[in-house]
């Protein structure tokens, strides 16, 4: 007798702020005169929900970028963004990182030409795709590919 199979519809979902985090401070002048001193604070690398204004912020940083288009509903992308997010955060590369919501951002969606969910594409930093992938991709792979992005 069948019962039934498949892939779970409940799962974790993992909460994402929808704001970068603020830039590393600067110290005021100092009061004898010197030129001013600045907090010596490497861009620290980011992984954030999708919006257009922080996308173009971390473009006029410099920073390379990372688009992860995800779905709810897709059990890959449930299982592989923690890793994504994980790896990101913890990059050398001052990388801004991005889920995509691939049901609602059809015009993003539509001007890289994804076709589905669970596809990554990375930016360079004059904001030309530098390469995508589609479906879990290997750390060593990921962390080539951004490297290769901030140059």
């Amino acid at each position: 007798m069948f019962i039934g199979a498949g892939c779970p519809t409940a799962g974790t979902t993992l909460e994402l702020s929808s704001r970068p985090p603020e830039p590393p401070a600067v110290a005021p002048p100092s009061p004898s005169g010197d030129s001013p001193v600045t907090a010596v604070v490497a861009a620290k690398p980011y992984y954030v929900a999708y919006s257009a204004d922080a996308v173009a912020g971390a473009q006029a940083e410099g920073r390379p970028v990372l688009l992860y288009f995800w779905a709810a509903w897709c059990p890959i992308c449930r299982a592989e963004e923690p890793k994504l997010k994980a790896l990101i955060e913890t990059s050398a590369v001052p990388v801004a990182g991005f889920r995509v919501d691939i049901d609602t951002e059809t015009e993003l969606k539509s001007r890289f030409r994804v076709p589905y969910q669970h596809t990554t594409i990375i930016l360079n930093a004059r904001g030309e795709e530098s390469v995508r992938f589609t479906g879990p991709v290997a750390e060593a792979d990921l962390t080539s590919a951004l490297e290769a992005a901030a140059k």
